[in-house]
């Protein structure tokens, strides 16, 4: 009776790792930040670093604060305003959230792939910031990646970002 006990909580507890412990497809925070990227200055709102391949492109936003930077193997767009993209589209294909903290902010980060994407970059990665401390200022990155990869890279740029401006 012991034995037959102690096969029920040990296959209980196989069961569980296997299905919570082995997904090599989450989330990975990472939090260094490579020391040859650059840091970009957002108006002195916000700041993050990125890869030095990636290029500032001009755009202009309606109702909020817009920029965008561009390499081979991503594109990055922010919206920083009241009407930020909050990332809550969880139907997209693999698609995974990790809420979290970044440099004392809540934040929320998405990932997913978008196979039949009629773009070259069908790796997506997102942050939202909601910025509970300043409701007119709202954060929201988005990078589009050709692979895997870029896609990791994108997390790192995440966890870079900083606010340089924010009521208490």
């Amino acid at each position: 009776m012991k034995i037959k006990g102690l096969k029920i909580v040990f296959l209980s507890l196989l069961g569980f790792g296997l299905l919570f412990g082995c997904s090599t497809n989450k989330i990975q925070p990472d939090h260094t930040t490579p020391t040859d990227w650059k840091i970009v200055n957002a108006r002195g709102i916000f700041s993050f670093s990125v890869p030095k391949d990636l290029q500032e492109r001009a755009v202009q936003g309606i109702d909020s604060y817009v920029g965008e930077y561009k390499s081979q193997s991503m594109n990055l767009s922010f919206d920083f305003g009241m009407w930020s993209n909050s990332l809550d589209d969880s139907s997209q294909p693999q698609f995974q959230q990790l809420v979290t903290e970044i440099n004392h902010e809540p934040a929320k980060i998405v990932l997913y792939t978008a196979p039949q994407s009629q773009t070259e970059y069908n790796y997506f990665a997102g942050v939202h910031f909601p910025s509970e401390k300043n409701p007119t200022g709202k954060l929201t990155m988005s990078v589009r990646c050709k692979d895997s990869e870029s896609q990791k890279t994108a997390v790192k740029i995440f966890y870079s970002i900083k606010f340089l401006q924010r009521n208490a």
